[in-house]
């Protein structure tokens, strides 16, 4: 096995790779599976031209086109997203993917590697070396885009900050998001698109200078700071809408939204692809992302998202970070009890939600959410000039709320629904509505059951 893939994975999981590796030779593979699989596995990757790896605990998680594989040091214990209930060619693939990183290192036992994988899951990214020829080409390069006007940028720059972007990965994500936003922007300028924002990129453009400068000052090394998932024992959890998304930085996915019961606060799960590399392009089109929804690839039980739209169930073992975001372990198992209730929800959650402390370098970051009561859309109007929707939304627990929506594909389920039912109230339900920079986004319609208005 001397054939090279592509593959694109942080510095956590090449050590995992690394250590684990040498489990995956040639004549253990073909005896977990047969020569015709194997053959089949090598042939896949011929037409992947690039994988996507990531660590899950003591296992990697690769990512194959359309299936998502866990690989673990034990072959047998490997799961993979596809219906096979046994070593499938995606499994054989995923492991000939790894195999290419033997050698690289000493092979370790495989209590340490779980050792290992977990240590450097708690440490502090503001406690390793900081690269600072990295962060002095992302400076310079936005001196310079600086004096010589955004106006003036071309599709070379757009390609040169998408380099940064791959060069900062996920050591600076801030960072990498960031030139992806202002590589979308530039394009977004150069073809004309309406999209296009001058007050927006030149906030991000500056956004990058101060933050490369903060960091080569030792200044703010919190903005090197990781997301840490903890463990959260059992939930109790009502999922209430679930909507997609696609970013600037190049990221489509959809999130689901999560009501904790016990501690009646609101939680979210992402499902998140890059649609920035050529064998997933098409990640952030609509119908991609409705099937992402169904696809049966979460947590222990293999749960589809879809399954959980105004459903009460139950997470054992959970994980989730400070922003209430819930991991997708394979340790966490997922029990689906009955259908919502809708006595089940306190006041509390339709309070519109207070304004967040600005930060600089985190704007806005935090999704929010509230229910509005007998909601209805009003003044709804279409401005063909900017592409935009503009109408107010309101209900019994809340005044007018002036909103607006770009169209797009990701919006455009959204701007068909107002249009279809504006000035019509929705008698006895509840609108539930996420905000996020400032802006207000219908979700779901919660009544005898949920209508998720984008799928």
């Amino acid at each position: 096995m001397d054939r090279k893939y592509n593959v694109i994975a942080d510095e956590k999981t090449v050590l995992l790779a690394e250590n684990i590796a040498a489990n995956f030779d040639e004549n253990t593979l073909i005896e977990f599976s047969n020569k015709g699989i194997y053959k089949r596995a090598l042939k896949d990757l011929d037409g992947i031209s690039d994988i996507f790896a990531s660590c899950e605990n003591d296992m990697i998680k690769i990512t194959l086109s359309d299936v998502t594989v866990t690989l673990s040091a034990d072959i047998k214990s490997s799961r993979c997203s596809c219906s096979s209930k046994v070593i499938c060619r995606h499994i054989i693939s995923a492991a000939i993917t790894v195999s290419q990183f033997k050698g690289n290192t000493n092979q370790t036992k495989t209590d340490e590697i779980s050792k290992t994988a977990k240590s450097d899951n708690e440490t502090k990214k503001s406690e390793k070396e900081i690269d600072f020829t990295y962060l002095e080409d992302v400076k310079s390069t936005a001196v310079n885009i600086l004096k010589k006007g955004i106006m003036n940028c071309t599709a070379n720059d757009c390609e040169l900050f998408v380099r940064l972007s791959l060069r900062g990965g996920s050591a600076y994500r801030n960072i990498s998001n960031l030139c992806r936003s202002f590589s979308e922007q530039i394009n977004l300028m150069n073809t004309k698109s309406a999209d296009f924002s001058q007050i927006r990129s030149t906030e991000q453009i500056c956004r990058l200078y101060n933050i490369a400068d903060a960091l080569i000052k030792k200044q703010n090394s919190v903005l090197l700071k990781n997301t840490v998932y903890e463990n959260s024992g059992k939930g109790y959890f009502i999922c209430l809408g679930i909507y997609p998304r696609r970013s600037e930085s190049g990221y489509a996915g959809i999130t689901a939204i999560f009501l904790e019961k016990e501690l009646n606060d609101f939680f979210t799960y992402n499902i998140t692809l890059p649609d920035f590399y050529k064998s997933t392009e098409n990640a952030g089109n609509l119908q991609q992302l409705e099937k992402l929804a169904a696809k049966h690839i979460h947590w222990q039980n293999n749960t589809a998202v879809i399954q959980l739209s105004g459903k009460n169930f139950t997470l054992m073992n959970y994980k989730s970070d400070e922003r209430r975001r819930i991991s997708s372990s394979k340790q966490t198992s997922c029990l689906i009890g009955a259908e919502l209730d809708k006595s089940m929800l306190s006041d509390k959650l339709y309070m519109l939600p207070e304004n967040e402390e600005y930060d600089y370098f985190f704007p806005k970051n935090t999704e929010q959410f509230f229910l509005i009561k007998n909601p209805v859309f009003t003044e709804v109007e279409f401005n063909s000039i900017f592409q935009r929707l503009y109408y107010k939304l309101s209900g019994d627990n809340t005044e007018e709320i002036q909103c607006s929506l770009l169209f797009n594909e990701i919006n455009s389920k959204i701007i068909r629904f107002i249009e279809n039912n504006h000035n019509t109230p929705f008698e006895n339900c509840d609108l539930l509505v996420r905000i996020f920079s400032g802006k207000y986004y219908p979700v779901s319609i919660i009544g005898n059951k949920i209508i998720n208005i984008c799928f």
